[in-house]
């Protein structure tokens, strides 16, 4: 799987399969970017502050390591400092890559 698709693949599974989950719950998620193997996400809403965002982060991690058939690490943006890298929507991701 070419990197273009990877990305495509991870923003697809965000959208259909990850945020409506979310959305139930009343929190969300941000596709921040993507470097490699590293997925960088911002969980937002009720998602902000829950003890249990650990554990959505690694089922994160596991679903879109399932879809795309290679290990990733999915990696809260807020962790990791950086300059200049405003969210990317995850519906624009898909758009930008098709």
């Amino acid at each position: 799987m070419s990197q273009q698709a990877f990305e495509a693949k991870v923003a697809e599974v965000l959208e259909t399969v990850i945020r409506p989950r979310l959305r139930r719950d009343n929190g969300d998620i941000e596709l921040v970017r993507i470097e490699d193997h590293k997925i960088f996400v911002t969980l937002t809403g009720a998602c902000v502050g829950c003890q249990l965002s650990s554990i959505t982060l690694s089922g994160i991690q596991q679903k879109l390591m399932e879809a795309v058939g290679r290990p990733v690490r999915v990696i809260p943006a807020h962790a990791v400092p950086w300059v200049g890298q405003p969210p990317v929507k995850a519906a624009a991701a898909t758009a930008a890559l098709a």
